[in-house]
């Protein structure tokens, strides 16, 4: 076989820098995206995926040495299946507002605080 790729594990300064690329996207345009373009978005990475399934199958068995039925029907297409399902959710974060009695009520707010490693 052919090595094609080498995986190492993540050091404080590899996690300290994905903290702040995620940073940079959560408080740069990323965050300030509305939540339908977002949805919009995530939903047409699962498209570019289900059209470049063959390739992305053929990379994923030879890395995890899955067949290429077994990457494309389970890797593939979950991801996939992810990044569709999430896309759906992207409009869909709300609280809820609750009775606490007679007189007084009480209300939730879903919204993203921050990043974390």
């Amino acid at each position: 076989g052919q090595v094609i790729t080498e995986v190492h594990e993540a050091s404080v300064s590899d996690v300290d820098k994905a903290v702040a690329a995620a940073e940079k996207a959560f408080y740069g345009n990323w965050g300030k995206t509305s939540s339908s373009a977002r949805g919009r978005l995530l939903q047409k990475l699962a498209d570019l995926i289900l059209k470049n399934a063959d390739e992305l199958a053929r990379v994923e068995a030879l890395d995890n040495g899955k067949t290429f039925a077994m990457a494309k029907r389970v890797d593939i297409m979950g991801t996939a299946d992810t990044f569709a399902y999430f896309g759906g959710w992207a409009t869909k974060n709300y609280g809820k507002t609750l009775d606490m009695d007679k007189n007084t009520f009480a209300y939730t707010r879903h919204e993203p605080i921050g990043v974390c490693g």
